[in-house]
């Protein structure tokens, strides 16, 4: 019984680490104003290989700038939400590029 419950504490502990590794993760239905994706791999879209890591600074809703990361920097310090892409990709200013054109309809 000992044993059983050393192991779920263990787990819980485990699994906490990863859901709580970001000291300001975004808040579902809020704007954040200013926000900080750090450690990202970043595919530009014109072929070339991922470049990172890179930090993805976002404020008012626009990429403001992409630059190596730089654990040290103000912006990090200044964002009202960061979220860790550390061993993500993402593709900045990707929009919906997907669309279905009707010529004519029944």
């Amino acid at each position: 019984m000992k044993h059983r419950i050393s192991i779920t504490i263990f787990v819980f502990f485990a699994v906490s680490q990863f859901v709580f590794a970001q000291d300001r993760p975004p808040q579902h239905g809020k704007k954040p104003g200013t926000m900080v994706i750090t450690d990202a791999m970043v595919i530009d879209g014109v072929g070339t290989p991922p470049e990172g890591p890179m930090d993805i600074l976002i404020r008012d809703n626009r990429i403001e700038s992409v630059a190596s990361s730089n654990p040290k920097a103000d912006y990090r310090k200044d964002a009202k939400a960061v979220i860790d892409a550390k061993g993500k990709y993402v593709l900045p200013g990707l929009i919906n590029m997907h669309g279905h054109l009707i010529d004519e309809r029944a």
